[in-house]
């Protein structure tokens, strides 16, 4: 199992991290390394997205978010929206009704997991979850790199 604060591999037997004296076990300890885990999901833009709806269903919303994970779910969050939008637009225009409400469904789905990983991508630049929800100064951080090494928020996904 890896140390959440440094990184470094500790053996199964042990409760603490040698490298850095980090309690390893505790649930808090393991939402962290499975957050870990889902962050490196696939290695690839769905697999992003995959991961981060898993990580809503798991209820784990500690820990840190690289840019990657981030735009990547929202690349697919906007192409997902993009299709239910012309589905729903279709579909009025052939049946001649307003409208259906599943543009407003997927946005209310997919808003949770969303605001978690934006949440999780402050913590990765080293900011408190509150900068997510300020507009533009929340889309600068979440264009910022990562902060290096570790943090209070957790390990570095980059290290993981």
């Amino acid at each position: 199992m890896l140390c959440s604060n440094c990184g470094k591999e500790v053996g199964e037997s042990l409760t603490s991290c040698p490298q850095c004296g980090t309690q390893v076990g505790s649930s808090r300890e393991k939402a962290k390394l499975i957050q870990a885990g889902i962050a490196k999901n696939g290695g690839n833009l769905w697999g992003y997205f995959v991961g981060t709806i898993k990580e809503f269903v798991s209820f784990v919303i500690s820990g840190r978010a690289r840019r990657a994970e981030y735009w990547g779910f929202y690349l697919f969050y906007t192409i997902i929206y993009g299709i239910i939008g012309v589905v729903e637009t279709l579909l009025v225009v052939v049946m001649g009704g307003g409208r259906l409400g599943l543009t407003l469904m997927a946005g209310s789905l997919l808003a949770v997991p969303s605001y978690g990983l934006a949440i999780r991508r402050m913590h990765d630049v080293g900011k408190s979850a509150i900068y997510a929800f300020i507009p533009i100064y929340g889309f600068i951080l979440a264009c910022k790199d990562s902060e290096p090494g570790a943090n209070k928020y957790g390990p570095n996904p980059k290290d993981c």
